[in-house]
């Protein structure tokens, strides 16, 4: 057949109409595919997949119309003239069996959406994953909670089977909805460092961090925090998948090399859900002259997303924080060994930390961004190094006081200052006034939305659920913000809320201690089942760091069902591990009282007055909670005049602080002294004032203190006075009629 006869023969059996009706199915299902199945949360390969399919299918289709057009020459006049006008029997029979094709390969594509959906979608939405990498960094600002205890990858599903404490449900069950996501949200990958000396890497982390601190600057967009991408690649291959876990609809990547003088960025904006690229920019520039192109980068990608900046934050975007290059050099190094202390190594890379820090405020005294880090660094030292030095938060005090003299507006200056009012001060509502600022200039950062609820749930404000929906959308891969609103929950009475936040962290990161910490106190606050509460801590993830807290909740566990060799026995295993450092005060407190409880009395004293001298040293900043435990030591050691001292002096630091449960703490512990010095009647009136707090204050402790006075040892010498029983027994009632209940997190630096 020639060329022509092949052309006519293609024209007589029609396989230009079935390519023309493929090509057309074909378009109308890949519209369908790439606008539609979006919607259901289905991976990007379903959608490629499809599209391929049809592309392959075109060539499969032209075949069998061929094919199924055979018809044969001597027939013809059955079906009509073969040059009639009108469509004749078998044209009739020849399309429909090309909508046969076409639609054969519409059902197979409608198919394999289908089982795809069943399959990817039937579990309902992943905008928050099952598991993912733990953050690993402290908290900055007003609290003394402990974010940074426990990190790892350990193997959840054996470990929910083994224990029963997380399961899949519970990772999907957030205390907040799915929330759409926004068009004018990003998140900032880790910039590659390409430069050929891999020392450079603080470089490239540095850049990154001052671009990310600019976007979250800007109230018009949603921005991730640094550690929900952490633990990404600079260049993943499923950004849809991560754009939907984390929430946002863009992704910025960029690169660094640095050569000699000369520094080399690149970024681009991408969208999440298509791949596709929506800005990217080159700069070339020498150390020199390297400042400002954080806030240009911020100011194009705010561009690209159509978000309107106020003048202050157009102010804020373009500022440059210094014009020294050595200064620049030397924060840039401050904050790479800044986050590495928050993986957990604090003693080692704190230090380094302030060195740097230290050098760039040295070298441009003007360098506010600088003063702040460095304060907020020394703060740190004090919960995470154990420098607890009063030259170390003075000195913090003056770093912080020095970036708020240069930059009233920098957010950074006021976390700092949170810190130090909280710290040095005592002053929390002077320190939630400075963190409430730090959240208005910087609406897009997870942990000062965090400090600020855990600062309301200091001072008994209600409400702060509100700001941590607003952290776990900007972070949602942090467990902390989970156990914090299992502990609001708790707080206000619903265990079963409270339990699902917790079991939420763990299932975010099995390895997470406080949330083992807060299910294991809920259990005695709710139902004071000692064995419950002591299984949870036995039940921990393999490879959980065991902190201090752990050991003496533990040994408290002990101490309730009267097992002394067995605390005893644990605390010495643990004695050497905690000799030094932040740990000691509590572990040789702890010790102590496990030696007195249990009738030994001189080895109690010794371990006391060891105590004594540790929180006493020279220079040593004493906080509230350890003027009360020294009251109680000094009970404890007969100087009746010390321990009323140390009492009052709590007292006052308590009522100062304005913490609104703080006063009952310590008159928990007053009533401990008392009953040492053998005031009995004194004992059973301060725990009177303990429990007399009002039900309807749904941060009451009150519940958790009746609790352990009912389990706790310290109150054996006073268990069968009728007065000791009838507080007992009417507050026991109160708990049975109201659904009000203590906080979750436990009071610190009480003794029973």
């Amino acid at each position: 057949m020639g060329s022509r006869g092949f052309w006519q023969e293609l024209k007589r059996r029609h396989v230009y109409r079935v390519a023309a009706a493929y090509v057309v199915v074909g378009w109308v299902l890949i519209q369908v595919v790439t606008q539609v199945f979006p919607i259901f949360h289905l991976p990007d390969w379903i959608d490629q997949a499809i599209v391929l399919l049809i592309l392959i299918g075109f060539p499969i289709a032209l075949v069998l119309a061929w094919a199924f057009d055979a018809v044969p020459r001597g027939n013809v006049t059955a079906y009509g003239p073969a040059d009639s006008d009108g469509p004749s029997l078998p044209l009739r029979r020849r399309s429909r069996r090309a909508g046969l094709i076409v639609g054969a390969i519409g059902v197979l594509v409608a198919v394999i959406a289908g089982g795809a959906y069943w399959h990817f979608g039937r579990d309902g939405s992943r905008a928050v994953p099952a598991t993912v990498a733990a953050t690993g960094r402290a908290a900055r600002g007003p609290d003394g909670a402990q974010r940074n205890q426990g990190s790892g990858n350990a193997d959840s599903t054996a470990y929910s089977v083994a224990s029963g404490l997380h399961d899949a449900s519970a990772a999907n069950a957030a205390p907040i909805a799915p929330q759409p996501i926004p068009s004018k949200s990003i998140a900032v990958l880790p910039f590659e460092n390409l430069s050929t000396d891999k020392g450079n890497a603080y470089f490239a982390d540095g850049i990154q961090d001052l671009i990310l601190t600019k976007l979250a600057d800007i109230g018009g967009l949603k921005v991730v925090s640094r550690t929900a991408t952490e633990n990404d690649s600079s260049h993943p291959d499923d950004l849809s998948t991560i754009g939907h876990r984390l929430g946002v609809a863009t992704f910025l990547e960029g690169t660094v090399q640095k050569a000699g003088n000369q520094v080399l960025i690149n970024v681009q904006l991408i969208d999440a859900k298509t791949d596709n690229h929506i800005w990217a920019r080159s700069y070339q520039r020498d150390v020199t002259n390297i400042f400002g192109v954080e806030g240009e980068v911020a100011g194009k990608v705010a561009d690209a997303l159509n978000a309107k900046l106020t003048a202050a934050e157009s102010a804020a975007v373009a500022h440059v924080p210094t014009t020294n290059p050595q200064a620049y050099d030397d924060y840039l190094r401050g904050l790479h060994y800044d986050h590495e202390a928050g993986k957990g190594d604090w003693t080692t890379f704190l230090p380094q930390a302030i060195a740097a820090y230290g050098k760039a405020v040295a070298g441009d005294p003007n360098f506010a961004l600088a003063w702040a880090a460095l304060s907020n660094a020394r703060s740190d030292a004090y919960f995470w190094a154990g420098d607890h030095s009063k030259a170390n938060l003075l000195a913090a005090d003056t770093s912080a006081r020095r970036a708020l003299q240069l930059d009233p507006r920098l957010a950074d200056a006021h976390i700092a200052m949170a810190g130090v009012e909280r710290l040095l001060q005592h002053d929390l509502v002077a320190a939630h006034s400075q963190m409430q600022r730090a959240v208005e200039l910087r609406p897009n950062d997870a942990d000062a939305l965090a400090n600020l609820a855990i600062s309301d749930a200091n001072l008994g404000i209600a409400g702060n659920g509100k700001l941590l929906q607003r952290a776990i959308a900007l972070d949602p891969t942090d467990p902390f913000n989970y156990y914090q609103a299992g502990v609001g929950l708790a707080a206000a009475g619903d265990y079963a809320g409270a339990r699902q936040a917790e079991r939420r962290a763990l299932a975010i990161d099995p390895q997470f201690v406080l949330a083992y910490l807060a299910l294991s106190r809920i259990e005695i606050s709710d139902s004071q089942n000692v064995e419950a509460a002591t299984k949870i801590l036995e039940h921990m993830a393999p490879g959980t760091p065991v902190n201090v807290s752990v050991v003496i909740w533990r040994i408290k566990l002990l101490l309730f069902r009267r097992q002394y060799d067995a605390a005893r026995a644990l605390a010495g295993k643990f004695a050497g591990k905690f000799a030094s450092g932040p740990g000691a005060v509590d572990m040789t407190f702890a010790r102590a009282n496990i030696e007195w409880l249990a009738g030994k009395v001189d080895p109690a004293r010794g371990l006391y007055r060891t105590a004594i001298g540790l929180v006493t040293r020279p220079g040593s900043e004493i906080s509230g909670a350890d003027h009360a435990r020294l009251g109680v030591a000094y009970a404890r050691l007969g100087n009746a005049d010390a321990a009323i001292k140390e009492g009052n002096e709590a007292l006052t630091m308590a009522v100062k602080s304005h913490q609104h449960d703080a006063p009952q703490r310590v008159k928990y512990d007053l009533a401990s002294a008392r009953l040492a010095l053998g005031h009995e009647s004194a004992a059973v009136e301060a725990l009177t004032e303990v429990l007399s707090m009002d039900p309807s204050d749904i941060r009451a402790p009150w519940l958790l203190f009746l609790a352990r006075m009912q389990l706790a040892p310290t109150w054996d010498p006073i268990r069968n006075d009728p007065r000791f029983q009838a507080l007992l027994k009417e507050y026991a009632a109160t708990a049975a009629s109201t659904s009000n209940a203590p906080t979750a997190a436990g009071a610190r630096g009480t003794n029973g």
